[in-house]
């Protein structure tokens, strides 16, 4: 073994070749004839199974080197398997795992043949090897799902301990993987490795690895049929997709055990349903929550955020939320005000409110060492603070220069953090809070987060940070959102959170990070939000425009109109300051803004921008029912609310590899504008403005930030390269390749109808989103509202798009607040459309008792086959109209049939 496998860092490891268990260390490496070495290792590997014990659907098969394997069966289509080679597996305990999931009864059967063991469900039959109890999955149709290439490893060292548990998988020909959560690369894994280790990733790029989540959940496609591997460690892991291209797909942990989840398809979208059966579903927020979001670091002080809101408010830009940055505090000492920038926050939240807009505030999990500070005594007096293995509390500067960090993963903790918001959520009328730096993040070290050893509760079983780390931004938004849920239990919480593990979506919306403005960073969003969204978090969204740097007018437009289409929907920048990864200066920072503010609302581009935008968050108002509709099914049934195109259809292979288009609920593909297409945002004034500025950033850069020099060259030498890449007439540059999937479709803009599995050439003007809507879909739109509640909508608008065949459509509707739909006050429509050459049918079905606001649907029928029309509703003829092609008919909310012929 080579000297560096002992270095346990992600940087020092590499693939080792598999060795057989042995009883005597082996030296890490030679030395002199001292008999001593600078460590030794032992690596562990099953041999012959020696005993089985069983219960109907759990397995414990143990070697004659007592390495054990214990396989669960928790439903007919997800299995569990556990490895250990000590002599009992630790505690069975998750972070991730829901506590409401439980296992379903199934018909499990077992026997044991000569080399082998088989337990069998209705889906799957599972072959486990007398010798080294390597595993093979075959479904029900005999195909071979998964198989192992190596046994079960471990290695230990005597100075680490444990330092590696690995699996290593068969990655056969065809073989696509998906998933993994936060990655910034190509959406299909294969040939890549990857990491999971939260970390503070200022100005990442797509090759950038890790980022600041960790989701160790992947999918695998072979042969159009899929399963997906949650591989439930704390610990920093390892994934290896056949990177060395040896037809293997490999995965580790540095510590810990290997305890991983099979889960069943063959669908994606199934697959990606029972993991978020057994990890969690995420809450319906508030409706509110799903509107449009400002933000910045930092609106201040209260003029500035009332001069914010009203300016909005003039310029008929709907808007639901300002946030409000860490400036907001008094010395970033988080649950304070400044009281020169904010001397009376709760009349100012109260104005605000009453003009529509809810406030959001940012909460860190650094607390200022200050003995003066109250939040810091009372942690000090309770003992909440992790410590070092000395029994010193673990300090280390983030916005302030000293800060100590709770320990989320004591549950007195998490109930004196939940109690800290009281002032500001109950009494003052913040509507939401923001967790952020919860990796957790620490400047002026490369490093960028806590040593190893600093010890955590861990639910009462001691542990290190190496364990803790990953799950610590998770632990920190259960505590909040818990927090949140005591102290007003009648109001959904909202909550924002940066750091997170498998799970997470239980407590917190997510956004991508400090990402850069760029026309790379916009396609970097969408595959980003994609893959969030197939690994189980939906409510997720980007920093509008880029965090970092300045973007063009042209770049600000397609980014909001692709932003529609993502849950959370929130423009954000760092103004003037200059990295989001360490120290400010704050009086620098505050003459630049007096110079020149860098803003980034939707008026700060020039009026042909504004208009663009404007007209962006009013569709985004419009399709409001949809999205909530959209966000009740990912919340009762774990559908993905952004997928990517082969989780439409598997079957074809032509959506393996697209990664521009996706589907945003049932009814609605995508395909964002990401690339350049008109000469304003390249070649023309605006650009020589933009680089002007950040060349003039640049050269006042203080040498210690050379991190933020790199972010705002690679900016410079992006928009050079694009327009390098430019035709001599750039003019020509208004149209993109779509691909159409399956079925049949007609552009949302102009009604245009094309058959489905095609390439269009589709023209694309700046005020042209390319949105395309499923044949047979009911699609409700809101009219369009400054904010969510300002209006009474008394006629819901229902689009209906003929196809011929059956089609389903439904709509969700509550009070958009409280908990009163968990009781039933909710309702659901049930749309079943039927198109025939000469007649289009649709019946209604409701459920529950909520009584809308709105009585009558007002339903516009597009792609009729035929002109002359007779309509019905429960029997009786109804009049209708034609408007610009479309035959349109207002009938009650509650009827049954609707029948329009030919006529």
């Amino acid at each position: 073994m080579t000297p560096e496998h002992n270095n346990t860092t992600a940087e020092a490891q590499t693939p080792i070749s598999p060795i057989k268990h042995i009883q005597n260390a082996i030296p890490i490496e030679t030395t002199e004839s001292t008999g001593r070495y600078p460590d030794v290792y032992e690596v562990f590997t099953p041999d012959t199974v020696k005993q089985v014990d069983h219960d109907y659907a759990n397995f414990t098969f143990t070697t004659e080197n007592d390495t054990k394997l214990r396989v669960a069966v928790l439903s007919g289509d997800i299995i569990r398997f556990r490895y250990t080679h000590e002599r009992l597996f630790g505690r069975d305990f998750s972070y991730a795992i829901d506590p409401d999931f439980e296992a379903n009864e199934t018909e499990v059967t077992y026997h044991e043949e000569m080399d082998a063991y088989y337990i069998a469900t209705t889906k799957l039959t599972c072959r486990i090897e007398k010798e080294g109890l390597t595993v093979t999955i075959v479904n029900e149709s005999g195909q071979v799902l998964m198989e192992d290439a190596q046994t079960y490893r471990a290695i230990s060292t005597l100075l680490n301990g444990l330092s590696e548990v690995r699996i290593t998988h068969v990655a056969h020909p065809a073989e696509k993987y998906y998933g993994l959560g936060d990655k910034s690369s190509e959406l299909n894994l294969r040939g890549q490795k990857k990491q999971n280790w939260n970390t503070d990733s200022f100005g990442y790029s797509a090759e950038s690895d890790p980022l600041y989540r960790t989701i160790p959940f992947y999918f695998s496609l072979n042969n159009c049929v899929a399963y997906g591997i949650f591989f439930d460690t704390p610990h920093r892991s390892h994934f290896d997709f056949d990177s060395q291209d040896n037809s293997e797909v490999s995965f580790f942990a540095e510590g810990g055990e290997i305890d991983y989840y099979f889960i069943n398809g063959p669908e994606l979208t199934t697959v990606a349903e029972r993991y978020t059966d057994l990890t969690g579903k995420a809450e319906l927020p508030p409706l509110w929550a799903l509107g449009f979001h400002q933000c910045r670091w930092s609106y201040y002080p209260e003029s500035r955020v009332r001069s914010l809101a009203e300016e909005f408010r003039l310029r008929q830009i709907p808007c639901d939320a300002i946030y409000l940055d860490i400036d907001y505090m008094d010395g970033y000492r988080c649950f304070t005000w400044n009281d020169n920038h904010f001397p009376d926050p709760k009349s100012m939240i109260s104005d605000l409110k009453a003009d529509g807009f809810q406030t959001i505030v940012m909460i860190d999990p650094g607390l200022r060492v200050d003995d003066e500070y109250w939040v810091y005594a009372s942690g000090v007096e309770n003992e909440v603070y992790c410590q070092r293995t000395n029994g010193e509390l673990m300090r280390g500067p983030v916005w302030p220069p000293e800060c100590v960090f709770p320990d989320y993963t004591r549950p007195d903790v998490r109930a004196w953090w939940g109690k800290l918001y009281k002032e500001l959520y109950v009494e003052q009328g913040v509507s939401g809070f923001w967790n952020d730096m919860n990796e957790p993040a620490v400047f002026k070290v490369q490093r960028a987060t806590f040593p190893d050893e600093v010890l955590h509760d861990y639910e009462g079983e001691l542990s290190n940070h190496a364990k803790a780390h990953n799950i610590y931004g998770l632990q920190m938004s259960r505590a909040t959102a818990e927090g949140l849920r005591q102290l007003k239990p009648h109001k959904r919480p909202f909550l924002l959170a940066r750091a997170t593990f498998s799970g997470g979506q239980r407590f917190a919306a997510l956004w991508t990070g400090d990402n850069i403005a760029s026309w790379e960073h916009l396609h970097i969003a969408n595959r980003q939000c994609q893959r969030m969204s197939i690994s189980g978090f939906s409510f997720v969204g980007t920093d509008i425009g880029g965090f970092a740097g300045v973007p063009t007018g042209e770049l600000m437009v397609r980014w909001m109109q692709m932003g529609i289409f993502h849950p959370f929907y929130r423009i954000h920048s760092m103004g003037n300051n200059v990295d989001g990864a360490s120290e400010t200066n704050k009086d620098d920072i505050e003459t630049a803004e007096r110079v020149n503010r860098l803003d980034q609302e939707p008026w700060a581009f020039g009026a042909e921008y504004e208009a663009h935008m404007k007209a962006a968050i009013e569709l985004r108002y419009q399709l409001l029912p949809y999205l909530y509709t959209t966000f009740w099914q990912h919340s009762t049934k774990g559908t993905p609310m952004i997928r990517s195109l082969v989780f439409y259809d598997q079957q074809d292979t032509e959506t393996h590899t697209r990664e521009r288009e996706f589907l945003f609920g049932d009814h609605l593909l995508i395909a964002p504008t990401d690339q350049a297409m008109t000469p304003e945002g390249l070649i023309v004034e605006e650009k020589e403005a933009i680089d002007e500025e950040l060349e003039t950033q640049l050269e006042e850069l203080d040498e210690r930030d050379d991190k933020t020099e790199h972010v705002l060259q690679s900016t410079l030498e992006a928009e050079e390269q694009i327009e390098d890449s430019l035709p001599d007439n750039p003019d020509l540059i208004k149209e993109q390749i779509i691909y159409l999937p399956r079925g049949d479709w007609y552009d949302f803009n102009d009604y245009e109808f094309y058959a489905g599995q095609q390439e269009l050439i589709y023209p694309v003007a700046l005020e042209r989103i390319p949105i395309f809507v499923k044949a047979g879909a009911i699609l409700p739109l809101y009219p369009v509202q400054q904010y969510v509640g300002e209006i009474e909508i008394e006629t819901l608008q229902l689009q209906v798009y003929y196809g011929e065949g059956e089609y389903e459509s439904v709509i969700y509707t509550d009070a958009g607040e409280g908990y009163a739909y968990q009781e039933g006050d909710s309702r659901l429509a049930t749309f079943r459309m039927k198109g025939e050459t000469a007649q289009l049918s649709i019946q209604q079905q409701l459920e529950g008792t909520f009584d809308a606001e709105f009585k009558t649907y007002e339903l516009s029928i597009i792609g009729l086959p035929f002109a002359q029309a007779v309509c019905r509703v429960d029997g009786k003829e109804v009049a209708v109209q034609v408007d610009e092609g479309k035959l349109v008919v207002e009938v009650m909310v509650g009827f049954g049939e609707l029948v329009i012929e030919e006529g």
